[in-house]
């Protein structure tokens, strides 16, 4: 689970989607659908990933392991467990 929480001073980021170039097309005619992150407070933006692109963010938005709630099914979010972006959430 992605924070979105600015690692800059703590605004809430927000998503945002926009059209690119396609790298490959040399003509330029084509273009790529890019899903960013981006904060509305100083203007850091992020990846999808979390990865820091510009801004005055210091350092890329942590990931949270999720889990399931044995009793209740409820979907959890530990914020002690800090974890690399592409850990998935496995379902026994």
């Amino acid at each position: 689970m992605l924070s979105a929480v600015c690692t800059h001073l703590g605004c809430t980021v927000r998503a945002e989607a926009s059209l690119r170039p396609d790298p490959s097309d040399s003509d330029a005619r084509k273009a790529t659908q890019v899903f960013e992150l981006a904060c509305p407070c100083h203007g850091s933006r992020y990846d999808a990933n979390g990865s820091n692109l510009s801004g005055p963010a210091p350092r890329p938005l942590p990931a949270f392991r999720l889990a399931l709630a044995p009793d209740d099914g409820q979907l959890v979010v530990d914020l002690d467990d800090e974890v690399a972006p592409d850990v998935e959430l496995t379902v026994p």
